[in-house]
């Protein structure tokens, strides 16, 4: 559902003005990983034309970094 709507929202006339960032949660649990990160970063930044960043909430890692 999220990527049909960042889908048809970056083919729309307006993409240019709708910043969107996608926000990888739980960056400490690296071993239940369900998908590579290079994978996300390729298919977010290439594909979808979106921000991405990865965070841990746990140990407040880039958790700063959202609000800015």
């Amino acid at each position: 559902m999220i990527r049909q709507q960042i889908t048809d929202l970056r083919t729309s006339n307006n993409s240019h003005k709708v910043p969107i960032i996608v926000v990888g949660n739980k960056r400490d649990l690296q071993k239940q990983r369900f998908a590579r990160r290079r994978s996300l970063c390729v298919l977010v930044k290439k594909v979808w034309k979106c921000g991405y960043i990865e965070c841990s909430a746990k140990y407040n890692w880039h958790v700063l970094l959202l609000s800015k």
